[in-house]
């Protein structure tokens, strides 16, 4: 159970992120729309997104209700990549329901390899984290691509919108789509952070997020929502 004081510095770090990662929200023109349901909802421009486009979703966990949303109002094409054996099992469990959920059990990350994913505080949990957010002794190891691997293993030129809810990976991740050239025209990424308020590894991701969303600017995406720690980007080749 969270004490009062731990409440009031959790209420702190989130409004400082808040208020400094709003300094780089700008307004749109497009209208904004939150697709799936609670925690995996995320804000997306849907006069923007056709039946044509692409999308990656990382870090399904057990949770498609936004992926199915995608699917069931424009009619996308939704790859969901998740290599933790919670999501796994989940996935298997909704057979061919769904033709257009395309599910990978593949994570994404810097490189092409096998990494460890330290286990959820919980066994019921399908957190899995790279960054090893929940300290964590046990872990599972599972292949993990970068973007453009996984790309050209699914024969895809592009891609037009990218979610990734991957338990701090995005640090690294992020990093590796700038440098490779890949442009979706919306990114929505979630900026975990560990548990606790106050540590080395809390403050590394708290500087991270706005570091991040610096460098994504200066390649051209503009941050258009903060919803607590996720966010969303729109390219702005989306406006031409």
């Amino acid at each position: 159970m969270l004490t009062v004081n731990r409440l009031k510095r959790l209420t702190r770090r989130e409004y400082w992120y808040d208020r400094l990662m709003k300094r780089h929200l700008v307004s749109t023109r497009h209208t904004i729309e939150k697709l799936g349901v609670g925690y995996g909802g995320w804000h997306v421009p849907t006069d923007m997104i056709q039946s044509d486009w692409v999308v990656y979703s990382f870090g399904i966990g057990e949770d498609i209700t936004f992926d199915l949303d995608m699917i069931d109002r424009f009619g996308c094409a939704v790859h969901g990549f998740d290599p933790t054996p919670r999501a796994i099992e989940y996935a298997e469990s909704l057979g061919d329901a769904h033709p257009n959920f395309k599910f990978h059990p593949l994570g994404v990350w810097s490189e092409d390899t096998t990494i460890r994913f330290y286990n959820p505080r919980k066994a019921h949990f399908a957190s899995y984290s790279i960054l090893n957010l929940r300290h964590q002794d046990d872990y599972i190891e599972a292949d993990v691509r970068t973007f453009r691997s996984l790309m050209t293993k699914l024969g895809h030129d592009h891609v037009d919108l990218i979610k990734m809810d991957i338990e701090g990976a995005e640090q690294s991740v992020l990093p590796n789509l700038i440098a490779d050239n890949v442009r979706p025209r919306v990114l929505c990424v979630e900026y975990d952070q560990p548990v606790e308020t106050f540590s080395r590894l809390a403050l590394q991701c708290f500087i991270r997020a706005l570091k991040l969303t610096r460098a994504l600017k200066a390649v051209g995406y503009h941050l258009v929502v903060v919803d607590g720690w996720t966010t969303t980007y729109i390219h702005e080749s989306a406006n031409q």
